[in-house]
């Protein structure tokens, strides 16, 4: 079984707070007594809690977190004179849901973390404007290289995979690498001699 760390200062602090939020205890024999029946419910069941929710946690942490909120949630009970017939299933149920709340709280942050940032960069409108206008020096070249080579090229410029281009085409990865090496040098021929060719 798991043994809870030894946390002098998180010990000391809950029992401060169980002792010092009973002070208000309505329909009970005294503060005290109610704040003694906490203590001793705290010393009896809280190893086997911690280990329970250790077990579901995973995190110790974490685990001592959902032990205190349960204790805590006990006071409230016993203060506003609705303490439980039997603590201990009590304490364990709340564990228990305080347990699934965290992960469905954890599972819903997961899920839309990443909308939190927008790490795409953005074209400039003007710049999409310059790449959408084709020169017309560029257009001629383009339009006298062959069919394949054009669509080649084009969707290359338009940001496709070799492995996308080469499916369009019907050609192995190989040979379509091949063909936009020389389609582009091709092309680079023609507008460095101004289209002719």
């Amino acid at each position: 079984m798991t043994e809870p760390p030894e946390r002098a200062p998180a010990a000391v602090a809950v029992r401060a707070r169980i002792r010092g939020g009973l002070g208000a205890a309505r329909g009970l024999a005294s503060a005290d007594d109610l704040a003694a029946w906490v203590a001793t419910t705290w010393d009896e069941h809280r190893r086997d809690l911690f280990a329970f929710a250790s077990a579901l946690s995973r995190d110790p942490d974490v685990a001592d977190d959902l032990v205190a909120e349960a204790f805590l949630r006990l006071i409230r009970e016993a203060r506003a004179d609705r303490m439980p017939d039997d603590p201990r299933a009590w304490l364990y149920r709340v564990v228990a849901n305080l347990s699934l709340s965290r992960g469905r709280r954890l599972q819903t942050a997961q899920r839309f973390v990443r909308h939190l940032v927008d790490r795409r960069v953005t074209e400039p409108a003007d710049a999409r404007l310059l790449r959408n206008e084709l020169p017309s020096d560029l257009h001629a070249a383009l339009l006298a290289l062959k069919p394949d080579a054009r669509v080649a090229v084009v969707m290359a410029a338009r940001g496709c995979s070799g492995r996308e281009i080469a499916t369009a085409l019907g050609r192995s990865d190989t040979s379509t690498r091949t063909l936009l090496h020389r389609a582009r040098l091709d092309l680079r021929a023609r507008l460095s001699t101004g289209g002719h060719r």
